[in-house]
């Protein structure tokens, strides 16, 4: 026999682990594929855990909460025990990077997947201090509206300086 089926993974001699969701292989060609399904599962699971969040701690989880999720769901896609999925997250590929020039550039898997935690901060960072601004103007009558240039549409709630 060439492999042995274990659950949903097919696991060869070899020991290439493959994704539980699509079946392509987590080795050279597929790499990416796999990664990037795990990165998304991660997103939808971070945000499950802001929708059903009771206080900001949630919403903004430590760093040992990310991992912890992290690790979980890794090995939930590969089909295996969070510390072969903690090894295998740990090795650097070749993966897509903005600098140089939109290339591939070899980077440690866990930080690539991890990095959906520092965008999706960022959005509800962005985000919160919008909405407060934005009641701050409607309940204090605080901050004025601008427009970077004569021509645009869009317009910019600005606190001044004595205001913030």
């Amino acid at each position: 026999m060439h492999g042995a089926a274990v659950g949903a993974v097919a696991v060869r001699r070899n020991l290439t682990f493959f994704c539980g969701h699509c079946g392509l292989p987590f080795e050279p060609g597929y790499c990416l594929h796999v990664i990037v399904h795990t990165q998304e599962r991660f997103l939808e699971g971070l945000l499950e855990e802001i929708r059903t969040a009771r206080c900001s701690d949630d919403v903004y989880p430590s760093t040992a909460k990310v991992t912890a999720s992290l690790l979980r769901v890794a090995a939930s896609t590969l089909h295996i025990l969070e510390d072969k999925a903690a090894f295998m997250i740990q090795q650097k590929l070749m993966l897509p990077v903005r600098k140089p020039a939109k290339g591939m550039a070899l980077v440690v898997t866990y930080q690539y997947i991890k990095r959906v935690v520092g965008h999706l901060n960022s959005s509800l960072t962005s985000t919160a201090v919008a909405a407060f601004v934005k009641h701050t103007h409607t309940l204090k009558g605080m901050s004025s509206w601008s427009s970077r240039s004569s021509s645009s549409a869009r317009r910019v709630l600005k606190l001044s300086t004595e205001e913030c």
